[in-house]
């Protein structure tokens, strides 16, 4: 127990009343009494341990009917010790000098003693109202109780409890505690290691400075650790946590969290529900938790996991390790040197740029390798893997983009079936209703997107629910964007409104116009405004309404543009009038007045509906346009030399540009081996390889002509250039005469064939010589699904832009052509679903003739660029190729064309060269039928380089396609004489070889008694002695080369064509 003694001087200031003075301490009172004229000396021993807190107070009480009197204190003292009487308030009244404290009837004074005593009341305890409440310096314990209240911590070590109602907290300094409670609360730790819990209600907690402890606890909370390495907590609710500074442990707990890591190495746990992530900076270790979950490492070497759920990740910068945990999940690895496993269920994994691990392990999965040398590991599963990358939708996708910006609302109308859009914002209870039999399911708006909503412009719309995050507030910043293709400008049509006749935003079309419009009638009037701009009906649209009061602007943008913008006085008030997508619900308020009701429907399709609650700046915006025309991601492929390993399971692995290694390792697997010199091996099971990416046809001599080929497959264009004569350049396809060419300019006929069975062909002098091909409604003026064109050249110059093939225009186009040393396939639509330009180039030589063939497939998605038969790069379409009726020039631009670097209307870009034999399909030939054709081509052309490619079918029943190349057939199986492998497009002339030397023993160079290889008459098998020492009795069949006889063992011994040791 703690004892002091209270001394103070007192005189008294009267005619004859005296007055009372009452003496409080700890909110007790010790004191009560008259006080003389003259000075009198009081004095008191009191014990600390009890009273509640350390208040000391003297009170005139107004009592007595004297007027004029006072009361004089000096010489306050405890312990002998001088109080600084300026500490005492003078709110109530009291004059208060170093020396005195005078009151006059009903005044009093207080202070609190607390410091000079030493010591902290054990409860300091507020009001049922809105109190503001301050700590010592020696650490207190404050309870605000019901009502707002403000409480503020000191120097010690303070515990801050709010109660009821929304509070403030602020610890300050020391080591604190503080607990909102109920309501929605402000917490603030400040300097120290702070524990701060937010309790019921949707709270800001922030930790500061030192290694502070946050719970979100129930509700959606804000949490911001500050600096120090901080360990937050996010409980129930949706909640942002904020590691900031340092390194932190962050946990979402339950509820859709969004986390953000800081620039150290932090660690966060989304825990249940879908979750995202952001690592940033550092090395950090994320995990998903339950739930679908997006998981991004940023910047840094990070590990990634995604535990339960189908999740999604980006490993960003640095050498990332990502494990998909169970679900279906989707792993991108980014810059750097990274693993990826997909673990359990069918994955998809991307490596993108660095030399990436990728391990698909169990399930069924899709494996892209990307730029670098990667290592590529299907695992169990039936799996499919690329050495190359695909397009996959990553955060600079148009989604990704909008869910950067952390939308309050973000609807994709991309539902298939049922009533309900579901709402990927950070605002729950947002989801909306479709109403009236809006179709659903219908095509993607933009290249990228998915799909889109149809509105009939009779009763179809959407209601979004009201919510405080959008219309029951005021709203200072507010952006609303969407994307949209009206059937008809006619009319007025409401594409989005919220609010009613008096409060409201709208973004509508009013006949041919498009109009964005904001209105606050409740306190300073301002709007309705008059921005707009024409619009066309069966266009793709992206448009964006701006608002931020705090600036005073309002503003309207088209496709990344401004169009037009407005003065906003004041806030925008609440706006309670409903929200509708598609027509108006209820009531809005136009350019031209208030309306109410239902009606202004839309008619055409929306996707992406979305509201932010900030003002998007005009970078972003036009940001999110590009975006939306590019399709947000078509990188083509670069590659490193990659290893694939399919392990268990019938896989499919596609190699590409580099010199790959293909191993298909158990089950039946398919190889196919692209450009470069690969290593095939099949493994144990039936596999079939192919080295140059495709099936090749046998060059067996039995394949008839290219022009036969090409007839037979049925082509509605084909031009050969083998005329002699004339300007008329004959079309052999399905058309006829309608499409035959016009050659111009003196083109020199009879040039001289550009292969051994070529009759003839035409030379472009790269001036002015060209062909011209009339439009035509089976080519170029409809839509096209599928289409594949084919043709044969050499060019005399490669420097520069040369246009072998065009038709279209500047908007909707396809070309072939030359740029700069390199050959370019390209296909661009600019009126429907909006995709390309690509980038799928390669290198080509003058003077070399090559057979080069463009496939655009709308049904399964993907143009595709081959060079001799071997896949140059794919892009992907989301629809097929509208009515392009800008001319069909052949050795030139007509008109102009669509280049992978935009549009060019330039009429020229002259081909110097020989061209040969150039179809048009309306069909999407297969891979294996255009190698039919270069096989063909290829058979009087010789090849002299090392081998191209290795097949090894292993273990199994294999077939081995060669394919262009000198390629190297390994036949070495245990297994060899009962499974026999077949050898497809075996090539002298190529300088194929076929490699047994593995099956062999002590060779001795006499070939007779260890091989020997009989035919059937179409195709040859080869068999061998072991040993060589039967003599023949023991020869047994190990290998199949079909459609090629009459070869001979010596012969082939003696040419390296047959290796035995």
């Amino acid at each position: 127990m703690a004892q002091f003694t209270l001394n103070f001087d007192i005189t008294g200031q009267f005619v004859a009343e005296a007055p009372k003075i009452i003496v409080y301490y700890g909110g007790s009172k010790i004191h009560q009494g008259y006080v003389s004229l003259g000075s009198s000396t009081l004095s008191f021993t009191l014990e600390t341990d009890d009273f509640n807190h350390s208040a000391l107070r003297f009170y005139f009480p107004n009592s007595g009917v004297e007027l004029g009197r006072s009361v004089e204190i000096s010489n306050v003292a405890l312990n002998d010790t001088p109080v600084d009487l300026t500490s005492f308030g003078t709110n109530k009244g009291a004059d208060v000098t170093a020396s005195k404290i005078i009151l006059d009837q009903g005044e009093y004074s207080d202070t609190d003693i607390s410091d000079e005593l030493g010591i902290a009341p054990p409860v300091i305890e507020g009001t049922t109202g809105d109190n503001k409440m301050f700590a010592n310096s020696l650490g207190n314990e404050i309870h605000g109780l019901a009502g707002n209240d403000k409480i503020y911590g000191n120097t010690g070590n303070d515990t801050l409890r709010g109660g009821e109602g929304n509070d403030n907290l602020l610890g300050k300094f020391g080591d604190d505690e503080l607990h909102g409670d109920f309501g929605d609360d402000n917490l603030w730790g400040g300097y120290g290691n702070d524990i701060l819990y937010g309790g019921d209600g949707n709270d800001r907690l922030r930790g500061d400075f030192g290694d502070d402890v946050l719970h979100g606890d129930a509700g959606n909370d804000y949490l911001y650790g500050g600096d120090g390495a901080d360990t937050i907590y996010g409980g129930e609710g949706n909640d942002r946590i904020y590691g900031e500074a340092g390194a932190d442990s962050l946990y979402g707990d339950a509820g859709n969290d969004r986390i953000y890591g800081g620039a150290e190495n932090d660690f966060a746990d989304g825990g249940d529900d879908q979750d995202v992530i952001y690592g940033w900076g550092g090395e950090d270790t994320l995990r998903g938790g339950n739930g679908n979950d997006i998981l991004n490492g940023g910047e840094g070497n990070d590990t990634l996991y995604g535990d339960e759920g189908s999740d999604r990740f980006y490993g960003e910068e640095g050498d990332d390790a990502i494990f998909g945990g169970n679900g279906t999940d989707r792993l991108i690895g980014g810059a750097g040197n990274d693993t990826l496993h997909g673990e359990a269920d069918d994955d998809i994994l991307e490596g993108q740029d660095g030399d990436d691990v990728l391990n698909g392990d169990a399930g069924n999965d899709r494996l892209y390798g990307g730029d670098g040398g990667d290592t590529l590991n299907g695992g169990d599963g039936d799996d499919f893997l690329y050495a190359y990358n695909t397009i996959i939708p990553t955060a600079e996708t148009f989604e990704g983009r909008i869910l950067t910006d952390d939308p309050v609302l973000y609807l994709k109308l991309n539902e298939l079936s049922g009533t309900t859009s579901t709402n990927l914002g950070n605002t729950s209870g947002l989801n909306s209703t479709y109403i009236g039999g809006v179709a659903l399911g219908q095509d993607a708006l933009f290249s990228g997107g998915s799909f889109s909503a149809e509105f009939d412009g009779v009763n179809d719309y959407i209601s979004v629910p009201n919510s405080a995050a959008i219309n029951l507030s005021d709203v200072t910043e507010r952006t609303i964007e969407m994307v949209f293709n009206a059937d008809t400008t006619a009319g007025r049509q409401v594409l989005f409104e919220e609010g009613g006749g008096t409060n409201a935003m709208v973004i509508y079309i009013d006949e041919g116009q498009l109009h964005v419009n904001v209105r606050d009638g409740s306190g300073t009037t301002w709007g309705p405004f008059d921005i707009s701009t024409a619009i066309n009906s069966g266009e793709t649209y992206h448009i964006a309404l701006v608002m931020n009061t705090d600036t005073g602007y309002v503003g309207g943008y088209l496709n990344g543009s401004e169009f037009g913008s407005g003065s906003a006085l004041t806030i925008l008030s609440s706006h309670s009038g409903q929200i509708g997508i598609g027509g108006m619900n209820n009531a809005t308020y136009f350019h031209d007045g208030a309306a109410t009701g239902y009606g202004h429907y839309f008619d055409g399709r929306i996707s992406d509906v979305a509201i932010h609650n900030n003002a998007l700046d005009a970078a972003t915006l036009e940001t999110r346009y590009n975006t939306l025309v590019s399709g947000g991601s078509n990188t083509s492929y670069n590659d490193g030399d990659d290893v694939l390993n399919g392990g268990a399971g019938n896989d499919e692995l596609h190699l590409s540009s580099g010199n790959d290694e293909g191993h298909g390792g158990e089950g039946n697997d398919v190889i196919y081996g692209g450009i470069g010199n690969n290593t095939l091996t099949g493994g144990d099971g039936n596999d079939i390889l192919y080295a140059d990416g495709q099936q090749i046809a046998a060059a067996s001599g039995n394949a008839g002509t290219l022009s036969s080929a090409i007839l037979s497959a049925g082509p509605v264009a084909y031009w050969q250039f083998d005329e002699t004569s004339g300007t008329v350049l004959d079309n052999k396809g399905s058309i006829g005469n309608p499409v035959d060419g016009t050659y111009e300019n003196g083109v020199v006929l009879q040039a001289g064939g550009l292969y051994t069975t070529d009759d003839n062909a035409a030379y472009f002098d790269g001036v002015n010589d060209r062909v011209q091909v009339a439009d035509n409604t089976q080519i170029n003026t409809s839509a096209v699904s599928q289409r594949t064109i084919e043709i044969v050249f050499n060019a005399a110059d490669t420097t520069g832009r040369s246009v072998i093939y065009e038709e279209g225009g500047t908007v909707n186009a396809i070309a072939i052509y030359i740029e700069d040393g390199d050959l370019y396939f390209n296909a661009r639509d600019g009126n429907g679903a909006i995709w390309g330009p690509f980038t799928i180039n390669t290198t080509i030589d003058v003077g070399t003739t090559y057979h080069a063939a463009f496939v655009l497939d709308a049904t399964g998605g993907t143009i595709s660029g081959y060079l001799d038969g071997a896949l140059v790069g794919i892009g992907i379409i989301d629809g097929p190729l509208n009515s392009h009726g800008g001319d069909i020039g052949i050795g030139f631009s007509d008109g102009g064309a669509y280049y992978h670097d935009g549009a060019d209307g330039t009429t020229g870009h002259y081909f110097n060269g020989t061209i040969s034999d150039v179809a048009v399909y309306n069909a999407a030939l297969t891979q294996g039928e255009i190698q039919d054709h270069v096989a063909i081509m290829n058979g009087g052309l010789t090849f002299t380089d090392p081998f191209d490619d290795v097949l090894s079918g292993g273990a199994g029943l294999d077939q081995l396609y060669g394919g262009t190349g000198r390629d190297l057939f390994v036949i070495d199986s245990a297994d060899a004489t009962v499974n026999v492998d077949e050898i497809i497009d075996l090539s002298s002339i190529e300088g194929d070889s076929i490699d047994i030397s593995g099956l062999l023993s002590g060779f001795t160079g006499v070939i007779g008694d260890f091989v020997q290889i009989t035919d059937d008459g179409t195709d040859s098998f080869i068999q061998v002695d072991t040993d060589g020492l039967a003599n023949g009795v023991n020869f047994e069949t190990v290998a199949q080369v079909s459609d090629v006889t009459n070869l001979d063992a010596a012969t082939l011994l003696a040419t390296g064509q047959l290796i035995a040791v």
